[in-house]
């Protein structure tokens, strides 16, 4: 009966310790889930952060585009009133 008693007592002991395995990988997969998801959230919240500053890049330049384009539009025009006064006084001539 001791041999059994022994075998019953090891065959428990393997059992926990396989529960114990079971539980220390189940800590291990949630601590690692955790960090995923830290480094995740870290990952978005730095993409929106580009995605902000690009933005508000494309505005400032959409901003000038826009100072550029009416800048032209009254230098062409200064040139076109110009260019007209300059025929009309050699018409005269």
């Amino acid at each position: 009966m001791t041999t059994g008693s022994t075998r019953i007592d090891q065959l428990e002991a393997l059992a926990q310790t396989i529960l114990l395995a079971i539980d220390e990988l189940r800590q291990r997969q949630e601590a690692s889930h955790q960090t995923f998801q830290q480094e995740l959230q870290a990952s978005r919240a730095e993409f929106d952060q580009r995605i902000s500053a690009n933005a508000e890049q494309i505005a400032a330049n959409a901003e000038q585009i826009a100072a550029n384009t009416a800048g032209l539009v009254e230098l062409r025009s200064i040139l076109a009133d110009y260019l007209r006064s300059r025929t009309d006084a050699e018409r005269r001539s």
